[in-house]
């Protein structure tokens, strides 16, 4: 059995819609599963059914999905954690090909290829790779004891959108010395959403927090590991 945990945070329409067809998707896979939607809203109109399971987190000004994802993995109900973003679509058989993937390998990206759709803010349809986005975004998968005792989890630093994703890809290829981290062979497309408006102030605080894990990743992931990060009553914070 996989725990699936979606990060998640009102905005448009447009969110709430791709959050459904995520959902929807996730309904239909073959592999057992749970669902849990962690919602750090300011306020929604989305009524989520008995299958999903739904924390509420509460309210901040500004979205933290790195808190998101580690409360999800601390009440997850397995080992086998699935971490994907709220506007990823797949085909029916994408779980139980993580679920094989996942026998052999204890922390990976569980997608080799992104089709991003277009919209007012991306005109145009592309293609990602892992080697061109270079963060651990749409969806991965952890080992319960990697992810939190190994990795540290996701760092609750970040606020908005954005750096979240690079600190903890970074600090995975550190903590496999080097290496890359394992990518599976699988197709997700991303939904098109607006652009969250950029605080230029917000922005730069992440980008140097980012700047300063990078000078000492061991470090950052020590300190991490013994956070005790997941607290769904707020984020933990730590010394940068």
């Amino acid at each position: 059995m996989l725990s699936v945990i979606v990060a998640w945070r009102a905005g448009d329409k447009r969110r709430e819609e791709a959050l459904n067809n995520t959902l929807a998707c996730l309904k239909n896979q073959s592999a057992e599963h749970e669902i849990i939607v962690v919602d750090q809203s300011l306020d929604s109109s989305l009524i989520f059914d008995e299958t999903i399971r739904h924390v509420k987190l509460p309210p901040r000004e500004n979205f933290n999905k790195s808190w998101c994802f580690n409360v999800g993995a601390r009440q997850a109900k397995t080992d086998k954690l699935v971490f994907l973003d709220a506007e990823m679509i797949f085909e029916k058989n994408f779980l139980s090909e993580v679920r094989g993937f996942a026998d052999k390998h204890d922390a990976f990206l569980c997608w080799d290829t992104i089709l991003m759709m277009p919209g007012r803010d991306n005109p145009l349809p592309r293609i990602l790779k892992p080697v061109i986005l270079k963060t651990l975004g749409g969806s991965f998968f952890f080992n319960r004891e990697t992810y939190f005792n190994k990795l540290g989890g996701m760092n609750e630093n970040y606020e908005g959108y954005g750096c979240e994703d690079n600190d903890a890809l970074d600090r995975c290829i550190n903590l496999f010395d080097g290496r890359k981290i394992d990518v599976m062979q699988y197709a997700l497309v991303h939904q098109y959403h607006d652009w969250e408006p950029i605080d230029n102030d917000l922005y730069k605080k992440n980008q140097e927090i980012l700047r300063l894990v990078r000078k000492d990743l061991r470090g950052f992931t020590k300190q991490l590991r013994e956070a005790n990060l997941g607290n769904p009553l707020h984020p933990i914070l730590i010394n940068v």
